[in-house]
Formats: structure tokens, C-alpha cells, sequence
């Protein structure tokens, strides 16, 4: 829980937060009883998110050894088998008491706070690439939400939630980086949802009352954060103008300068990327080809910034371009699994799981769709610590044993 809450100032911390969630996966198999039936909504989930990662592994690895390509670039393939085999392992064996329990909402509460610390005192200067760090901060907002709807409301809980995710809020809008702006949306939509539910189920007055204070403290909160700190709803609005503008020009006038900034560039290979796909959709063109393509996209516009680029900031084309369908259907098909697992979790005892699992899965194919960040380490540890932590989170069925 430690390195969960510090994961946002350093990206070691957050690797190491993954790595010790996979030993104690690997310890847990080995030494502890099974509790959990393997029929038991909870355990299915994860035996799914296991299957779909192993699967997933081993397509990707078709075309990969067909072009040759190196395996150090399939680090983010790996931490996900890795990760969920650990959770698997833990699911069966593990549930969290309330204690613990609570102290895991601390955590990511912290982890909010955490990243607000960084970018408001660093900006864009984050501990890894500013974009998939924003991206791995909405996939632990998402979990402390799934926790936080789906349980009594009580004080402790609600302030330290909305603390957190207030600030996790701040943190993302602050790193500046419209790949994870999608979470701005999400949250809010998903707490009117909640509330909704709420309020059409035979409540009490008393719970009502507690609802409608919590929404006004929270609401307060974000009005004096706003008059405080204008600037964490300058920053993306600012953001969102910058990246119009550059795409209208990028669209109406096309030149070598216009294809440099930061979303005329991203048209200008996306279309192209389009072009090479059709023509060799189903292996890709390898990694190799793809450096090459980039390089002579870069010579053709005469943009020194496309052909100092590595890979086309969209995970989706990334994957087509490198290999093919079978790269999309590696990358994918866990995050399709996510939302079967959301869906297969949506009773009342495992919910939390379920919320938490969707929100991981809307967001990381939101932030896929500007910027590759599965080329990036800091990433993949926290997609796969994150749903690890969601579904133990979740109180699923009673188990008849119980660690710590």
C-alpha cells in the first residue's frame, strides 16, 4: 500500500508496487489454501483477465518472431501475463478485511494526492512520459471509485475518497496531457449514475440525507479548488483550444509547420499509417519498416519532427502497422476481457470490481487513441497493478479463509 501511494513520484515505486503484487501472487499460490471457489463470480473474472493476457502473449508472438522483432519492446505484454497470473492466484486465496480494506482506499487516496503534488509543483516534468503517467493516474481514480460507490456511506470513507479524487483530478489536469482528459467525463458520469441508483432504490431518509451532504461538501470543495487554483481548469481548457486550433490548421493548411505541432503531427500519421496498413493488414510490416516508413514520412513532408518519432502516437494503428490483425487482436482483446469482466461483476457483492474494471478499460482505450503508451514501462505496471487491486478490492463471496 506504501508503494501504491508513492508510485505517482517516482515510476520505480510503481514497478515495484506491480513486482510485489506478482510475488506475493506467486507465494500465495504455493503456500496458501485455497478459499474461493473457482465457480465463484470473482474467481471467473480472473481466470478470464488471466486467459485473455495469455492469449494475447502468444498471438502477439506469431508475428513477432515472424519479422524478428525484439522481445525487450513486449515489456507491457509481459507485466500483464505476469500480473494477472498473481491476481488469479490472489483472488482465490486472499480477502481484504475491513482494516485492510480501508487502508487500500487510503492508499490510492494518497496516490491522488500524490500526483497532484508532482504536476503541480513539476507541470509536464513527471517521473515518466507526462502522457501515459496521466493515463496510469485515471486507472487508480477509477479503482478508488469503484471501492468508494459500492460500499455504506460513512464519513471516514467519503472524505477520503472525494480527497483523492479530487486530486487525481487536479493531477491530470495539470500533467496537461488530452490523452487522459477522458476522465473528466468519465468520473462525473459515473457518480450521477451511482446516485441515480441510489435514489430510485427504497432508501432511507437518513441515507438520502447523507448522499445530499456528501454531494454538497464535494461540490464546495471543487468550487473553492477552482477559485483557489484557477489554473486546474485553465491548464485543459487551454490544452483543448491549443489542440483545435492545431488540428484546424493541420486540416486546412498543410506545411511542414502545421504537421509539426504536437496534433497536426499525429493527423499527418495517422492518415499516412492508414495508407500502409491496407497492404499488409494481416502480418503488419514489422518494426523495422515501421522506423523506415516514419523516417521517409518525415523526409516527404519535410517535418524534422516526424522523423525524429519512433512509433505514430495511436496504439491501435501502432499495432496494425507493426503487425497486423493479429497485433490489434493481441492488444485488444484484454481490454475488450475488462469490460466482460465488468459486466460478468455487476451484482451488488462484487461491484466494486465491476466499476473499477470499466473505468481501467474506457480510459486506457481513450489514452490509446493519441499516444502509444504501452511503449513505455511505467504504463504497463500500473494497468496491470490497477486491475489487480480493483478486483481485490471487491468483498465477492464470503471466504472461508482469510489471510492477515
Amino acid at each position: 500500500m506504501i508503494l501504491v501511494a508513492l508510485s505517482p513520484l517516482w515510476s520505480a515505486w510503481g514497478t515495484a508496487a506491480w513486482l510485489w503484487l506478482t510475488l506475493l501472487g506467486a507465494w500465495a499460490a504455493w503456500r496458501w489454501p485455497v478459499a474461493l471457489s473457482d465457480s465463484d463470480p470473482l474467481a471467473t473474472a480472473a481466470r478470464w483477465w488471466a486467459l485473455a493476457c495469455v492469449v494475447a502473449f502468444f498471438v502477439r508472438a506469431l508475428p513477432q518472431f515472424y519479422w524478428g522483432d525484439p522481445w525487450d519492446e513486449r515489456h507491457v505484454d509481459f507485466r500483464l501475463l505476469f500480473g494477472a497470473m498473481a491476481t488469479y492466484a490472489l483472488v482465490r486465496r486472499v480477502r481484504l478485511s475491513s482494516t485492510q480494506w480501508f487502508g487500500l482506499c487510503v492508499a490510492l487516496a494518497t496516490m491522488g494526492l500524490a500526483a497532484l503534488f508532482v504536476t503541480y509543483t513539476q507541470g509536464r516534468n513527471t517521473p515518466s512520459n507526462p502522457i501515459p503517467w496521466a493515463a496510469s493516474m485515471t486507472f487508480g481514480a477509477c479503482v478508488l471509485l469503484g471501492l468508494t460507490l459500492t460500499r455504506r456511506p460513512d464519513w471516514p470513507l467519503v472524505t477520503t475518497a472525494s480527497l483523492g479524487l479530487l486530486a487525481f483530478l487536479g493531477g491530470v489536469a495539470l500533467s496537461e496531457s488530452r490523452g487522459a482528459y477522458g476522465i473528466f467525463i468519465w468520473l462525473p458520469l459515473v457518480v450521477v449514475a451511482a446516485m441515480v441508483s441510489a435514489l430510485r432504490r427504497q432508501c432511507s431518509s437518513h441515507v438520502h440525507l447523507k448522499m445530499a451532504s456528501s454531494t454538497a461538501a464535494v461540490l464546495t470543495a471543487v468550487v473553492v479548488l477552482a477559485l483557489w487554483q484557477p489554473r486546474l481548469y485553465e491548464a485543459p481548457i487551454a490544452r483543448m483550444q491549443v489542440a483545435a486550433n492545431e488540428a484546424v490548421n493541420a486540416i486546412t493548411q498543410p506545411s511542414p509547420q502545421t504537421e509539426s505541432t504536437s496534433v497536426g503531427v499525429r493527423l499527418y500519421m495517422w492518415n499516412r499509417s492508414a495508407q500502409e496498413i491496407t497492404a499488409h493488414l494481416l502480418w503488419g510490416h514489422g518494426r523495422s519498416e515501421r522506423m523506415a516508413l516514419i523516417k521517409s514520412w518525415g523526409g516527404e513532408s519535410g517535418s524534422d519532427t516526424v522523423q525524429g518519432l519512433g512509433h505514430v502516437h495511436n496504439e491501435y494503428l501502432q499495432v496494425l502497422l507493426d503487425h497486423g490483425l493479429w497485433g490489434l487482436l493481441s492488444r485488444v482483446l484484454p481490454l475488450l476481457t475488462l469490460l466482460a469482466m465488468a459486466w460478468h461483476l455487476r451484482q451488488p457483492t462484487t461491484r466494486p470490481a465491476a466499476v473499477g474494471l470499466m473505468g481501467v478499460a474506457v480510459m486506457a482505450m481513450l489514452a490509446g487513441l493519441t499516444n502509444v503508451n504501452t511503449a513505455h514501462n511505467y504504463y504497463g505496471a500500473m494497468l496491470s497493478l490497477c486491475v489487480g487491486l480493483a478486483m481485490l478490492g471487491a468483498p465477492g463471496a464470503k471466504a472461508q479463509h482469510q489471510r492477515g
